[in-house]
């Protein structure tokens, strides 16, 4: 199913099978033990890329990546080990073993939790030194990246643990932030020919951020994906659905879940942003704050968004002014984004203008929801009458080039994402 839609795996290593843990701790469910056998727990990755390979074929398993546990960076009471040499020799006899069984497949460093700050050396980069001198230097980066602090309660020390108190940063660059940095320590270790994929983002990781139902949430993407959109080689939005197995599940429905969808499936605007994001044009025409303009064949493919960032109030954790059902009130009074657009060198033409729009009117379910009264919905028409509401506003207009300049006008509202198709009526 996955070739037949044109994905391709990257396939963790771990967590450990009971028949082969060293110790029983859980997390999440999740066994989180070193192998009680590197040499069983060896013969198992063996039979596995085997069985792959047979059944796939190495021309296609090539193309997938491997990488051997998530988060090793953490501490033991997470998903870390006693100390770094335990997980360095799993993480070798896996490589070797991989290898082994074709030399061409890719098997990258650990999903490793990044954290931007001046002065701190993430966890990674004595990893890839011990790598470099045992001769098993993984083929790509990989990274957890979310907009958070971590603080403990003696003073505002970067630590791991989702138990301690987590703090918004307050910047609205802090993902291109952690991109520069990302690709400034690549250069600086001399990794430039790795990839980098980014398998886990978001601004928060709390599954009860109010703002993750939000039109902030959308924009937030847009944003992030826009302005560093050739800098990073994926950008793994954390995540697909609200139906996690790693928390309790809450009982209502929009409860400020990480996901795309709701529990039951319906759409959020975060997920329409992405549907914007996969229509504009392969070749890049121009961009800057606010905007992106690309072109596909005789088309014009531009988004426009209004994005805002929360209030430094929000960020340190203060909830005072919001509630379950307004959850607008960390941002600045509604600011428009006021927007004039040429296109110039085409045809004195008419031109077609499809608008698609996302906003807390068209697109977003949380906010339809609230206007449909903010009460649980328990029957089937009633959800179905929600997402049939929810979806983007589309609208079509013409305008004429004069002078082979196409000029247009827009008004944006705040955290508002706006696609805009423009075609020559000949084409349409």
């Amino acid at each position: 199913f996955l070739m037949s839609v044109n994905l391709r795996p990257l396939i963790q290593l771990g967590f450990m099978p009971e028949e082969l843990a060293k110790t029983h701790k859980r997390l999440f469910g999740y066994l989180v033990s070193e192998p009680s056998s590197i040499e069983k727990w060896c013969g198992l990755v063996k039979a596995l890329v085997q069985h792959l390979l047979t059944r796939y074929g190495a021309k296609e398993v090539r193309q997938w990546m491997f990488c051997v546990w998530d988060q090793p960076d953490t501490p033991e009471s997470l998903f870390g080990f006693s100390d770094d040499e335990k997980y360095y020799r799993l993480y070798q006899e896996t490589y070797r073993t991989v290898k082994e069984c074709d030399p061409e497949i890719s098997v990258g460093a650990p999903a490793t939790f990044y954290i931007v700050k001046q002065g701190f050396d993430n966890w990674y980069l004595g990893f890839m030194k011990w790598c470099r001198e045992n001769c098993c230097l993984p083929d790509f980066l990989n990274f957890h990246y979310y907009d958070t602090s971590f603080t403990d309660d003696t003073g505002g020390k970067e630590v791991f643990g989702f138990a301690l108190e987590m703090k918004l940063r307050d910047t609205p660059d802090g993902f291109g932030d952690f991109v520069t940095q990302v690709l400034s320590e690549r250069h600086a270790i001399g990794a430039d020919a790795l990839p980098v994929y980014l398998t886990e983002w978001n601004n928060t990781p709390s599954q009860q951020d109010l703002l993750n139902d939000t039109c902030f949430k959308s924009c937030y993407i847009v944003k992030g994906i826009l302005e560093n959109y050739d800098r990073l080689d994926s950008f793994g939005y954390w995540s697909l659905t609200d139906w996690m197995g790693e928390a309790p599940q809450p009982e209502e429905l929009y409860f400020g879940g990480l996901g795309l969808f709701t529990a039951n499936g319906i759409p959020k605007a975060s997920y329409y942003a992405f549907t914007l994001l996969n229509r504009l044009g392969s070749t890049l025409l121009g961009k800057g704050e606010g905007w992106f303009i690309t072109k596909e064949g005789n088309s014009f493919r531009i988004l426009l968004y209004n994005y805002r960032h929360f209030s430094s109030l929000y960020a340190m954790g203060e909830r005072f002014d919001m509630t379950f059902t307004d959850r607008y009130t960390s941002f600045s009074p509604d600011q428009l984004f006021d927007i004039h657009i040429s296109i110039n060198d085409v045809a004195d033409t008419e031109y077609v203008i499809t608008e698609t729009t996302v906003n807390r009117n068209s697109g977003s379910s949380f906010d339809t929801w609230v206007a449909m009264g903010a009460l649980e919905l328990n029957r089937k028409e009633e959800l179905d009458n929600l997402s049939l509401r929810s979806v983007p506003a589309i609208n079509k207009y013409t305008a004429r080039a004069e002078n082979g300049t196409l000029s247009l006008d827009a008004m944006v509202k705040l955290l508002e994402v706006r696609l805009l198709i423009v075609e020559p009526v000949s084409f349409t």
